[in-house]
């Protein structure tokens, strides 16, 4: 993400680029097209993938039907003639995916499979990318297979928009060929099928010769898939995972991140590892690739290097020129989370490595002088009411603002500077004074933010805060825009990634965590209903986007929330990008909604996301904490435990160069941990299921309220009981500050607020806070359920119960309604309506407790047909309960 020239082009700009097309296979000399015949493929710059080698740039594009790009501008298409009609794969938006399967082999390698129907026969694609000739050389293997779906022979004519000197041949000459094309006679028995194969030069130097002589693409494609998977099983592995779609798109985006790695020469004799946000875009694409290094990408990426294991490649991405130059200093807008984010990716590798020899003199010059450069980026003014926070800065691209990213970043930096000074002061005591210098930083900086984000909620009367400290333009129109608050967590790494790494600072922003996403959703739902549920937008959209490649890491922060909805968002989120793909595992910046294809890319591809999402599936698993145990199911929703499919993981690192394998599952209303290998530290067992419902333990220390169980030094299972896997709790608040009225027979006839669902598909029932008013002599209270619109009631009553007037005090009663119902939509907001049997004339009526003001979801009354928002009178008291019919 960095502009990358001020964003978005308007997505209007795309039905130009759609029409023009990259350069493409002319149509075959002397075939006569039929006018339902696609004369010639045009390949879509909305949806692409690109291929290649680690280290290698650019990159090779490929394309739904199966059209090849080695520089991004003229495009290798892959066609048939069949009864002199010539068909080219057509990939127009409308009915895209319907026409064309276009997948990965074996699910996650980097290796694009297209197959589409030509007539009476089907053609399918393959390419994938495989180092040669003793690593002089990148080649880019095709196969291309025709197979007769008829029930006779069918003469086809295989059509190569590329010569042979370019696209080389492997399975034989062609019938034809000129400077531009080659061609294929093929006589194709019925249910049989023929296959051509081809190389072509990526990258190195390789004549046509060497390559054809480099092997077959049998042959290559083993030896890609071995390697490939190497490097997988050197890292930390999702072995089982209920979700198992999860762990597929958890290597496809591994082994991507790899390859987006570009290897240049530094100027200085060495090699640079860079960092690249991606392969590249085409050169007709509406928006601008991020086939570069930015410098508030690369921490980030470095970091997840760290978390999954790969230290070797962590440790030359940190000691490169590159990083070292540019993630440094606040470049582009400039972007001033870059200088303190430059700073944890030291620290997480020590914390997982113990290796000091990677911190040389010169290295530990320059994350001294960045650290400083935290310094002299704050606000020096004590008149400013910004005074002590950092500079204004365009971090999201935006008009120059005060944002909360950057001093989150800041405090995260600052404290992984404090502890690299602390490993460094043994044997150099001015790092000592470093430390505490850092520390005081982080003290300063928390209380500004803390001041500004209290100011800021206070002058627009929220119950939570967003991404801006000012009046920023960025969030000028007042509608949904909780893209940037989720990007504002994902660039910050806080507040979980925060406390991993000892944050002990707290205030507004930890404090209001919960309240600050449960508001954005509610906005998201009452003014944005182009976006779904567990998506967080587009990066720039607004209320108009759709989704965002940033989405899981987005979510991963909300693993410090104790709300069991909100610490499995981050998988919720996952889950929703893997149903709204723009290429087979790939996912613009921003995207639009393709309906029932494939989404449509508004801006490039994005290997940090990927990152974060890498982040965000691994960490919900198993976080490591600085200095404390090793927790393990964070963000692991029940509906995994209740699967009956085990969770394991294997090859996690851990402390100073441990790994551990681990595996989770479950019997009846027990779940039991397993671990192997030595974590070097204790191991919490933290799921959303066990908070408030842990009955009891085979072992450990148990702290309800969060759900955890941490077990002794040594110790590597244990089994905890709890009440019911089945069923939990969705609390909206629990505050009696203040009362509101229905019942009455005007004004304030009904009362109505929102929950939103989470997993569980069945509602049981609810608890509401009450109290009569006016006397005893009121009616039943009625209770119904609603669907909502814009986050009020709308339409008929799903579900209907009441509550007896005599289990109502003149006090505040909670009591509970048997509300029935089967089909709650994970995600969705639903509306509790409460009214009186027969409305009062007099006083007779009653008062509903709430938080008293600032509510986060949405409380309102009914006075007759329509309803009114007053979530200004705080969120009521409401508890649902919800079960699993599936897990009973």
């Amino acid at each position: 993400m960095s502009v990358r020239p001020r964003r978005l082009l308007a997505l209007a700009a795309t039905v130009a680029a759609l029409t023009a097309g990259l350069t493409a296979l002319p149509p075959t000399p002397g075939a006569a097209a039929a006018p339902e015949a696609v004369a010639a493929a045009v390949p879509n710059p909305l949806h692409y993938l690109y291929l290649g080698w680690e280290g290698d740039s650019p990159k090779p594009l490929t394309f739904p039907g199966g059209a090849l790009s080695l520089d991004h501008t003229k495009a290798i298409d892959y066609g048939v003639t069949v009864g002199g009609t010539a068909y080219r794969a057509d990939e127009t938006e409308a009915g895209l995916r319907d026409r064309i399967a276009w997948t990965l082999a074996e699910g996650y390698l980097p290796s694009p499979v297209s197959t589409w129907t030509a007539g009476p026969v089907k053609v399918t694609v393959q390419h994938f990318a495989n180092r040669v000739l003793n690593d002089g050389a990148t080649a880019l293997y095709t196969r291309v297979t025709v197979t007769n779906t008829s029930s006779s022979p069918q003469a086809t004519t295989l059509d190569i928009g590329a010569p042979s000197t370019v696209e080389v041949p492997l399975s034989g000459t062609p019938t034809s060929s000129d400077t531009t094309s080659q061609h294929y006679a093929l006589t194709v028995a019925p249910g049989g099928s023929v296959s051509k194969d081809f190389v072509a030069r990526s990258a190195g130097t390789a004549t046509a010769a060497q390559l054809a002589g480099a092997g077959g693409f049998d042959t290559n494609y083993q030896a890609m898939a071995a390697y490939w998977k190497g490097r997988l099983a050197q890292t930390a592995d999702p072995v089982s995972i209920p979700d198992a779609g999860l762990a597929t798109m958890y290597k496809a985006e591994q082994i991507v991140s790899w390859m987006t790695l570009a290897k240049t020469n530094d100027g200085q004799g060495g090699t640079n590892y860079e960092l690249r946000s991606s392969g590249g875009a085409p050169s007709n694409a509406p928006f601008h690739g991020y086939d570069v290094v930015y410098s508030h990408d690369a921490p980030d990426i470095a970091a997840q290097y760290v978390r999954e294991g790969d230290f070797d490649l962590a440790k030359k991405a940190l000691s490169s020129k590159i990083y070292l130059d540019k993630s440094s200093v606040p470049d582009h807008h400039p972007y001033l989370d870059a200088p303190p984010k430059f700073l944890y990716p030291y620290a997480l590798y020590l914390r997982y490595t113990g290796d000091q020899s990677l911190f040389t003199p010169a290295i530990k010059t320059k994350i001294k002088d960045t650290a400083h450069l935290v310094h002299d980026l704050r606000v020096a003014d004590a008149s400013s009411p910004y005074d002590g926070l950092i500079k204004p800065s365009a971090t999201f691209d935006n008009q120059p603002s005060h944002l909360v990213i950057d001093n989150m970043a800041a405090i995260y930096g600052l404290t992984a500077y404090a502890d690299l000074a602390a490993s460094w002061s043994g044997a150099d005591a001015s790092w000592a004074a470093e430390r505490t210098w850092a520390l005081e930083q982080v003290t300063s900086i928390n209380t500004a933010l803390d001041r500004a984000l209290t100011a800021r909620m206070n002058a627009t009367s929220s119950g939570g805060y967003n991404a801006c400290l000012d009046a920023c333009p960025l969030l000028g129109n007042g509608n949904y825009q909780g893209n940037w608050l989720g990007t504002t967590f994902m660039m910050s790494s806080l507040p979980w990634d925060g406390r991993l790494a000892g944050v002990t600072a707290g205030g507004v922003w930890k404090d209001k965590l919960d309240a600050s996403a449960r508001l954005a959703f509610t906005r998201r739902a009452a003014t944005a209903p182009a976006i779904p549920p567990h998506s967080w937008g587009a990066w720039t959209n607004g209320a108009n986007g759709y989704g965002t490649v940033y989405n899981g890491g987005a979510g991963s922060q909300l693993l410090a929330s104790n709300d069991p909805d909100l610490r499995t968002e981050a998988v919720a989120n996952l889950r929703w990008l893997l149903d709204n793909q723009t290429a087979p595992l790939q996912w613009g910046e921003s995207f639009a909604s393709g309906g029932d294809s494939w989404n449509k890319n508004l801006a490039d591809l994005e290997a940090w996301g990927l990152s974060t999402n890498k982040k965000a599936l691994l960490e919900a698993n198993v976080s490591v904490t600085s200095g404390g145990p090793v927790v393990i199911g964070r963000g692991v929703p029940t509906s995994w435990l209740t699967s009956g499919r085990p969770i394991t993981w294997r090859n996690v690192p851990t402390h100073g160069g441990h790994r551990i394998g681990f595996t989770i599952t479950r019997d009846g209303n027990k779940v039991t941990l397993s671990v192997t290998g030595d974590p070097g530290a204790p191991v919490a067992l933290s799921l959303p299921a066990f908070i408030g419902d842990i009955t009891a333990t085979t072992s450990g220390t148990v702290d309800n309220a969060s759900g955890t169980v941490t077990l002794p030094a040594g110790q590597r299972t244990v089994t905890v009981t709890v009440g019911d896997l089945a069923r939990s709790e969705v609390k909206v608040a629990d505050s009696t500050a203040g009362h509101y009225t229905f019942g009455q027979t005007a004004n304030q006839v009904r009362r109505y607020q929102t929950f939103t669902a989470g997993e569980n598909s069945r509602l049981e029932s609810v608890k509401v806070s009450l109290r009569k008013i006016g006397g005893t002599t009121q009616t039943p209270v009625t209770v119904a359920l609603y669907a909502t619109a814009g986050t009020k009631p709308t339409g008929a009553p799903l579900a209907t119960a009441t509550i007896p007037a005599s289990a109502v005090g003149t006090t505040d009663t909670v009591v509970t309604a048997a509300l029935r119902y089967d089909g709650l939509v994970d995600g969705a907001p639903y509306a509790v309506v409460l009214g009186q049997q027969t409305p009062s004339p007099s006083n007779a009526a009653y008062e509903w407790a709430t938080s008293g003001s600032r509510g986060v979801q949405a409380f309102g009354k009914g006075a007759g047909s329509g309803w009114t928002a007053e979530s200004n009178l705080g969120d009521a008291w409401l508890t649902a309960r919800t079960v699993d019919p599936d897990a009973l």
